[in-house]
This record gives C-alpha cells, structure tokens and sequence, in this order.
C-alpha cells in the first residue's frame, strides 16, 4: 500500500525543468507560436587546401655523391659514424699537437719569505 506522501519530482536527465505532473506542460514553447520559433542558419563547411611542405637542404658538393641513394635512416647512420670520426681525429689531432710542442721547464716553487730568510 502506498503512503499519503508524495514523492519529489524527480529530475529530467536530458537538461529539460524537472515535470511534477501531467498538468504542467504548459512549460514547453507551442508548436505554432511565432515567438519560439528558431531559425536554423546553415554554413558552408570549407576545408583549408591541403598544402604540401618540400624541404630542400643544401649539402656539400663533396657530400652529394656519397648519400645520393640513402633513405633517411641510412643518413642518420652515416651522420652518427662522421660524427664519432670527427671527434676521434679531434683527439688525435690535440694529442699530436701536444706532444710537438717543447715541454716547459719547470718553475722553481715559491717560497714563503718568512722561510726564506732563514736559508
């Protein structure tokens, strides 16, 4: 058996006022009245034009040849062996150069005065 109380309205999950009773349908627009009318204006959809970047990069005239016929992973290789090659001959260039140079006397080391009075 139902009790005398009456429940609470419960809420329209589709974003609508929540609807108590049958009697409340006075809270939607009339089909016919000009004063809910909406008018729906429609807009071309108009796709930017597709646009195709080219990169060009200028190379070194002695480099062309040698990566004429590589893909891009084949130049990533070949860039990383130069570039372990280019710091190899690096070292070894600072390690020859070093070794022609004359060699410095070496400096008689400083002495205190204090000390030095005594000698």
């Amino acid at each position: 058996m139902k009790s005398g109380k009456a429940s609470p309205p419960k809420p329209d999950l589709h974003g609508g006022a929540a609807k108590t009773s049958k009697k409340d349908s006075s809270t939607s627009p009339p089909a016919n009245n000009p004063k809910y009318e909406f008018k729906v204006q429609e807009y071309e959809v108009v796709e930017p034009p597709k646009v195709q970047v080219v990169v060009k990069v200028m190379l070194e005239p002695e480099l062309e040849p040698l990566i004429a016929g590589l893909k891009p992973f084949e130049r990533v290789r070949l860039a990383m062996k130069f570039r372990r090659w280019a710091r190899q001959l690096e070292v070894s260039a600072r390690m020859i150069l070093n070794q022609s140079q004359p060699r410095r006397k070496p400096k008689m080391p400083r002495v205190n005065w204090t000390k030095a009075v005594w000698n």
